[in-house]
């Protein structure tokens, strides 16, 4: 798995910046490092409170599925369903902001214009880069399917309307009780009804993404 040293970048940029940018480039890597591990929290959280109900054996799967199918009062797996969802949510809406908090970083290192931090964007970086391989990188992540899925997911939720959680189970010999989340609609773009395992490999994907293009900074003074 590939890992981040932020110790060593901030040794080597802190030679080359202002006080007040190496301040800034210190609490946005604070940042992000607490952000992805947030994002670790919130998916262990997922798992462990679902676990039971993931791979269970057919005996106990058809007991379940009287209880839910009768109604019969079953709290104990409504109570993990709930918190399921919202630790779900609760990651990819934190993983989100990591492609932002990354992009505040690259403007420091790479002393890239930048007169109102409030203003910065992920795009807007990869915009003002020379060709690179750390340039390859950002538009690789832009344009990948992760990002644009937990981009259109996550400003709907927080904009428009909760992408609506129901709950599906399956026989396919892998996954017992799932979540799925519904299908939606973000700027003219249609996204299809997904399971949560593939929101949670969305979310993994797009935090290594993050990561990598971070550990690539450390490797070469990039030009921009």
């Amino acid at each position: 798995m590939v890992s981040w040293n932020f110790k060593s970048l901030k040794s080597r940029i802190q030679e080359q910046v202002s006080d007040t940018d190496y301040k800034r480039l210190d609490q946005y890597m604070d940042a992000f490092d607490w952000k992805g591990k947030a994002v670790g929290f919130h998916l262990n959280e997922a798992h462990v409170c679902f676990e039971k109900f993931s791979d269970c054996s057919l005996d106990n799967y058809i007991a379940q599925m009287n209880k839910l199918v009768n109604k019969v009062p079953f709290p104990e797996f409504h109570s993990a369903k709930a918190k399921r969802e919202v630790s779900i949510v609760s990651a990819a809406m934190m993983v989100h902001s990591l492609p932002e908090t990354l992009a505040q970083i690259l403007v420091i290192c790479f002393q890239l214009p930048a007169n109102n931090i409030h203003r910065i964007t992920f795009k807007s970086v990869h915009d003002s880069m020379r060709q690179s391989k750390i340039k390859e990188m950002l538009l690789n992540l832009i344009t990948s399917d992760e990002y644009r899925y937990i981009n259109a997911f996550v400003n709907t939720s927080k904009h428009i309307s909760l992408v609506k959680p129901m709950y599906s189970f399956a026989f396919d010999g892998t996954t017992v009780h799932s979540i799925s989340f519904d299908e939606f609609s973000f700027q003219g773009t249609n996204f299809k009804s997904i399971r949560d395992e593939v929101l949670i490999d969305y979310i993994q994907k797009l935090r290594t993404a993050c990561v990598e293009i971070g550990a690539e900074i450390n490797t070469n003074n990039h030009q921009v």
